[in-house]
């Protein structure tokens, strides 16, 4: 606030005059003679003092109400300053202790500050990051990545990308693999002053997936293997990877229901002929439980096999027991050098071993059987065929109940319900002035759901009929398709919408009535999900891909959110409110179904906000 306008003579010539006035004596008398000139000079004085007084009173006013408005907008700073501590401290807290870390860099990569799960990450304490450069922490391989990786966003109002990089252990234990993303900081002006982390401990996740890949890998080494010590160590190799252990083995019955070693790995031969035929279950057992030993130095245990634990040094273990179709076939260890709490998750992992291990020596020995003589060959065909004849007629039955269950649809559920819609849109003609508007818009509502169930009923069918409809294939135009498809629906065409085809378009090979539905699915969404106010623009294409056809669909929509993606083929996936985008939630199911059965499979690249390209490889002619 500016200084306060002085008004009148200054104070300080005020003082002055007001000093002289009070030199004068107070009890000399002067005489002046009548008409003197010198008794109005007097009253103009005194006049001219009253004026001044006043002038100084209204200074001094006008001072105090500056003074109170100072006072007030220093209280007034000192309530803004502690508003402002309070946001800092609440801030430092947030970022100091979230549960992933925060590193703030500057343009040149260098830390300038960094949160406590940061710190745990590093392995280093805060003051020691300070001006050292944050890429040096990754693996080699992954530093240009973070360097480039704030270049492709310099926007901070734009969407932080993810990368995945390799953190380096400081202390020689494990690589971390972790999930970044960064964001711009920028000053009040908007100009980019630095760069905040997100680092996130990804090992979890990592070691899931590895866990994943092994079960798979496993299920293909059963699938292909020849001979089961093949099927045993690739087993073997699954549990140790996932459990993190090296020592495990499996064990089977003989005919003389003892259990028996048929693959080991990191025991003795001593260790497994002292506990050979052990077994923590009855062979007749039905359902046996996994067995584990968290620590075998603080249970009571037969004498021998105490013995044989101590100098194989294995302190924890686990008993999991091998099924086939409710029989006990043999048992899965695994062994620890140490005390071991055996997680749920780590058991089911082991059962998830055993399955197949147990399917592989069940179907061996059923092959063995059969090799070795023709009755219990001709016996199990027998049964097999029996076995095929009881599936058939159940799948034949199957069959017939959902056709039936097509038919209820398309007669029993749609007549009542064109009933319903028809007889609400009559006594909306006809009763309209007596419904009031609470009940059209209650009637509108019902006619509108009626519509949805109709469509849903009709999508549902379609659905059972690209399922269960016998397919032929055959050499197909797909230019021809989307023309007679175009040229049927006015929805796809000028100035609705606008589709450019690029054309000569590769032939396909698949069934003529399929693959309209695909086509048509995919051009209804591409006109349907786009912005308000946007003109529909598709353009479609096609590319050889290897021995197959790639037909693409590319909109100009309002995209695709990347954590749908992997649901939205799926039945009754809809990722917005019908009163913003119509529609059941099954045309993408559809679309999967029919190009699956023509052989082929169905993909989308998408983001949201810049359109989708959605393809469907087919086989070529």
């Amino acid at each position: 606030m500016g200084e306060p306008t002085q008004v009148g003579p200054p104070i300080s010539s005020l003082m002055r005059v007001r000093r002289k006035e009070e030199k004068a004596p107070r009890n000399s008398t002067r005489t002046v003679a009548p008409g003197n000139p010198l008794r109005g000079h007097t009253r103009n004085r005194v006049s001219r003092r009253s004026q001044g007084e006043k002038v100084l009173q209204a200074e001094l006013a006008e001072l105090e109400i500056a003074r109170a408005e100072l006072a007030r907008q220093n209280d007034e700073l000192v309530a803004n300053r502690a508003t402002l501590e309070f946001e800092r401290g609440r801030y430092e807290e947030l970022f100091n202790f979230a549960p992933d870390g925060y590193v703030v860099t500057n343009l040149k990569g260098q830390i300038e500050d960094a949160n406590v799960a940061a710190c745990r990450l590093l392995s280093r304490e805060q003051q020691s990051l300070i001006g050292v450069p944050f890429a040096q922490f990754f693996a080699p391989d992954d530093r240009q990545k973070l360097v480039e990786l704030p270049l492709a966003k310099p926007d901070p109002s734009e969407k932080a990308e993810r990368v995945e990089a390799v953190l380096l252990s400081p202390n020689g234990t494990e690589p971390i693999p972790c999930a970044l993303r960064v964001n711009a900081i920028s000053d009040a002006r908007g100009v980019v002053i630095g760069l905040r982390w997100s680092v996130r401990d990804i090992t979890e996740r990592k070691r899931a997936e590895e866990r994943q890949a092994k079960l798979l890998e496993l299920v293909e080494t059963v699938n292909r293997a020849k001979a089961l010590p093949e099927i045993y160590e690739a087993a073997v190799t699954a549990i140790c990877k996932c459990v993190g252990t090296s020592r495990a083995s499996i064990l089977l019955y003989d005919e003389d229901n003892l259990m028996r070693f048929k693959y080991a790995r990191g025991l003795s031969p001593e260790y497994r002929q002292a506990v050979e035929g052990h077994s923590p279950w009855k062979p007749d057992d039905r359902d046996p439980e996994a067995v584990t030993i968290q620590d075998a130095a603080k249970i009571p245990l037969d004498e021998h096999l105490r013995k044989a634990l101590e100098l194989e040094r294995i302190r924890s273990l686990a008993f999991i027991p091998l099924m086939y179709e409710g029989r006990l076939l043999g048992k899965f260890m695994v062994y620890y050098d140490a005390p071991h709490h055996f997680t749920a998750e780590e058991l089911r992992i082991g059962h998830a071993i055993a399955g197949p291990v147990s399917y592989a020596v069940e179907r061996k020995k059923s092959a063995l059987a059969l090799a070795e003589a023709t009755r219990p060959l001709e016996e199990h065909t027998r049964n097999l065929e029996r076995a095929v004849a009881e599936r058939t007629a159940k799948l034949r039955e199957s069959i017939e109940e959902l056709e039936s269950f097509s038919y209820s649809l398309s007669h029993d559920m749609r007549a009542p319900l064109r009933a319903i819609t028809s007889f609400s849109q009559l006594l909306e003609v006809r009763f309209s002035n007596q419904l009031g508007r609470e009940g059209k818009d209650l009637l509108d509502r019902v006619i509108s759901s009626a519509a949805r169930l109709d469509r849903l009923i009709r999508d549902v069918l379609a659905y059972s009929s690209v399922t269960l409809a016998p397919i032929e294939r055959g050499p197909l135009d797909p230019e021809k398709l989307i023309r007679q498809i175009i040229q049927e629906h006015p929805a796809f065409q000028q100035p609705n919408a606008e589709i450019e085809i690029r054309t000569p378009l590769l032939t396909i090979l698949g069934h003529e009535a399929s693959l309209t539905q695909c086509i048509y699915n995919l051009l209804s969404n591409a006109i349907k999900f786009v912005p308000n106010g946007t003109k529909p623009h598709i353009q479609i294409w096609t590319e050889r891909f290897e021995h197959y056809v790639r037909l693409w669909v590319e909109d100009n929509g309002i995209g695709i959110p990347a954590e749908a993606k992997d649901r939205m083929f799926l039945m009754f996936q809809r990722f917005h409110r019908s009163s913003e985008y119509e529609g059941t939630g099954i045309g993408l199911a559809i679309v999967r179904k029919a190009v699956e059965r023509m052989g082929g499979k169905v993909g989308v690249e998408s983001e949201p906000g810049r359109g989708s390209r959605f393809w469907l490889l087919l086989p070529s002619k």
